[in-house]
C-alpha cells in the first residue's frame, strides 16, 4: 500500500516496478522505428545513439506536430494504464478520496544538448486542479548520466510559491525560498516511479550523452477541484496564466 503519511510529509513516495520489462522493450522498439522512419522521410541518416535525437533536432513544424502526438502512442497509453492500475491496486484512489479522478499521460522527451526546454527549480506550472499528484516514471535508467529529476523533499509544505518570472520562459522558485529543503537527485532504474505533490519543488537534470531522456508522466487530479478562471480568488488561476506566458516564450 502507498504510504500516504510519507506522501503528505515528504511530498513524494517511490514505487518499484511500475512499468515492466516487456513494455519498456516495446517502447524502445517503437521509438527507434519511429526515429528511423522520420529520418528516412527527410533523407537523413542517424548519427547519434538514438535516431530520435537526430530527427527532433531537425526542428520545424514537423517536430512540433510529432512531439504533440507522442503521448498518444499506443504503448504510451498502455504504460499509463498499467501505472493507473498500480495506483488503484496500492489503494491510492481510495486513500486520496478523489471525487472525480482524472488520470492521463504525457511523454517527456528531452533532446540531448538542448537547454531551452529544461525546467529550473519550480512547482508544476500547469496543474489544473487543486487536488492533484503526478507520477514520474523514467523509461530509461535515471541518474546523472542518463538524466533525472532533482526534488526538494518537504518543500510542498510551502504551499503555492511566488516564482521569479523575470525570464518568462523559465519561471523559477528563488533559492532563498527553498534553501531549507536540500535537493535530492533521483537515481532509479527504468520502470520505477515517483508519485509526488505538484507543489513539491523540483527541476530537470538532462542526460550527459547523446541519448534521449524519456519520462512517462501520469497526471492524477480530482476534476471536482478544477480551477475556476471566473473566480478572481482562485489561487490556481494566476499559476495557469504564468504557464501560458511560459509557453508563448519558449
Amino acid at each position: 500500500m502507498i504510504d500516504m503519511e510519507a506522501l503528505r510529509r515528504d511530498g513524494y513516495v517511490r514505487l518499484e516496478g511500475v512499468i515492466g520489462p516487456a513494455m519498456l522493450a516495446e517502447f524502445e522498439r517503437v521509438m527507434a522505428d519511429l526515429g528511423e522512419a522520420g529520418l528516412a522521410r527527410k533523407g537523413r541518416t542517424r548519427r547519434a545513439a538514438d535516431a530520435m535525437t537526430d530527427l527532433l533536432k531537425t526542428g520545424g513544424e514537423y517536430r512540433v506536430r510529432l512531439f504533440a502526438n507522442l503521448k498518444h502512442l499506443r504503448i504510451v497509453q498502455e504504460m499509463s494504464q498499467a501505472a493507473t492500475r498500480r495506483l488503484a491496486a496500492e489503494g491510492f484512489f481510495d486513500a486520496a478520496r478523489l471525487t472525480a479522478p482524472l488520470a492521463y499521460p504525457t511523454l517527456r522527451a528531452d533532446v540531448p544538448g538542448e537547454g531551452r526546454y529544461l525546467l529550473p527549480m519550480h512547482q508544476d506550472y500547469a496543474t489544473q486542479c487543486r487536488v492533484a499528484w503526478r507520477l514520474w516514471c523514467p523509461l530509461r535508467p535515471a541518474g546523472r548520466s542518463g538524466g533525472t529529476m532533482a526534488i526538494r523533499p518537504g518543500s510542498h509544505r510551502l504551499g503555492l510559491v511566488e516564482h521569479d518570472a523575470s525570464d518568462p520562459a523559465r519561471p523559477a522558485v528563488p533559492e532563498a525560498v527553498c534553501r531549507d529543503f536540500p535537493p535530492l537527485e533521483l537515481e532509479m532504474p527504468a520502470g520505477d516511479a515517483v508519485l509526488f505533490d505538484p507543489l513539491l519543488v523540483h527541476a530537470s537534470i538532462p542526460a550527459a550523452g547523446d541519448r534521449m531522456k524519456y519520462v512517462l508522466l501520469v497526471q492524477v487530479q480530482d476534476l471536482a477541484t478544477i480551477v475556476d478562471p471566473d473566480d478572481p480568488e482562485d489561487p490556481l488561476a494566476a499559476r495557469l496564466e504564468m504557464a501560458q506566458r511560459r509557453d508563448r516564450h519558449r
